[in-house]
């Protein structure tokens, strides 16, 4: 009886699906567009956009925006966006976008091994957190 409870651990152990595998690396229309749907664009979209800063069409081409996601990159990491008040993104989704943004700007020469909040584009030199 032993024996067969055993038998029968093993085989619906085996029989259970997998844990789901880690995504492979973050896409823009998978990943990013709906991060930006979510946290960003109700305040800084077509309509009067706030800071006159908006992302409702910001694309893939991390190049064609450079300094546009040089900015946000930059208020994402010091967590100044979303602000007090607003729904927080989950961390894991954060970094994903974050870590895709980050990569576009390597790859389009905006960025180096500091990463895209130390050497922001618009030539601020002071975080926004610390104003």
């Amino acid at each position: 009886m032993l024996r067969s409870a055993s038998v029968v651990s093993v085989c619906l152990a085996l029989s259970a699906p997998a844990a789901a595998a880690p995504p492979g690396p973050a896409r823009f229309d998978r990943d990013v567009r709906p991060f930006l749907e979510r946290h960003c664009v109700r305040c800084h979209g077509a309509d009067k956009p706030k800071g006159e800063f908006a992302l409702h069409a910001f694309g893939p081409d991390v190049s064609a925006q450079r300094s546009g996601y040089a900015a946000a990159l930059e208020r994402l990491r010091a967590g100044d966006m979303p602000p007090d008040g607003e729904p927080r993104p989950d961390p894991k989704e954060l970094d994903r976008a974050a870590g895709w943004i980050a990569a576009g700007l390597a790859a389009a020469g905006g960025s180096d091994d500091r990463g895209a909040g130390d050497r922001p584009a618009d030539g601020n030199r002071v975080p926004h957190a610390a104003l």
